[in-house]
């Protein structure tokens, strides 16, 4: 805007010029004007190239220096937010173990000092051959059974199932040859799916966790808890490490 000012004030000098022949003084009178014109123009474009270079704002910085100082979440912090556990009396799980049956529950979920750091998962303490049940209906998708109890080695025997959902549990360090059922066999709450073990350099524990799809994902394990536990909860809902819990029939509290 401030060009188009400059050349219409040249345009306009030129015509004055023009029509102001008859005296020295009306040429001086132009002269003038076309002077303060430009002056004037001059200051107008001078003013609006010293406003659009004005430093930024102090918003601007603070944001910036937001984003310096932003850190990621640990491990734990992530794992803790996938820990939300519904009203028991409402899961859809019950405890992997036999009715009137009951194990220790010695480590829990999102813990620093365990292997569980980033898992939503439970380890029972169980003697090996105890008997392993189905905590939920549903298809068995994957298994292993063929690492020794006693074999120092990372590998470990195992079984998942798959539910209607699309969620799925999956059981481990279960005992070798212990498996009675085959993939794509349909169970039921409460079935035989196979003796705990130790395989895995674990010792004599069964792990649990549940995962919100199958195959299973990086964190997508999610927290439950069991309709027929009899034993104390912690805040969140989840099962408390160092507690006993006992498996009800499953319907009775």
């Amino acid at each position: 805007m401030a060009g188009r000012r400059v050349v219409w004030a040249a345009l306009l000098v030129a015509v004055l010029a023009a029509s102001c022949t008859e005296s020295d003084g009306g040429a001086e009178a132009v002269a003038s004007a076309a002077l303060t014109s430009s002056v004037t123009t001059t200051l107008a474009v001078t003013t609006t190239s010293v406003a659009t270079t004005a430093p930024p704002s102090s918003s601007s910085t603070s944001s910036t220096t937001a984003f310096e100082f932003f850190e990621p979440k640990t491990e734990i912090e992530l794992c803790l937010e996938r820990a939300v556990f519904g009203d028991p009396v409402e899961s859809d799980y019950v405890l992997p173990f036999p009715a009137g049956t009951g194990y220790t529950m010695f480590q829990g979920y999102c813990r620093d000092d365990t292997s569980h750091e980033e898992q939503v998962a439970y380890d029972f303490a169980m003697p090996i051959g105890s008997q392993v049940t189905a905590a939920r209906a549903g298809i068995v998708r994957d298994l292993r059974e063929d690492v020794s109890d006693t074999a120092f080695t990372s590998d470990l025997n195992f079984i998942t199932i798959e539910h209607e959902d699309g969620s799925a549990a999956f059981y481990g360090h279960v005992m070798q040859d212990s498996i009675p059922v085959a993939i794509g066999d349909e169970v039921e709450a409460g079935d035989l799916i196979a003796l705990s073990g130790s395989s895995g350099r674990t010792g004599e524990i069964l792990h649990f966790g549940v995962s919100r799809i199958y195959p299973w994902g990086h964190h997508t394990d999610t927290g439950v808890n069991f309709r027929n536990a009899d034993g104390p909860l912690n805040r969140a809902g989840g099962l408390r490490d160092g507690s006993f819990y006992r498996a009800t029939p499953d319907g009775e509290t």
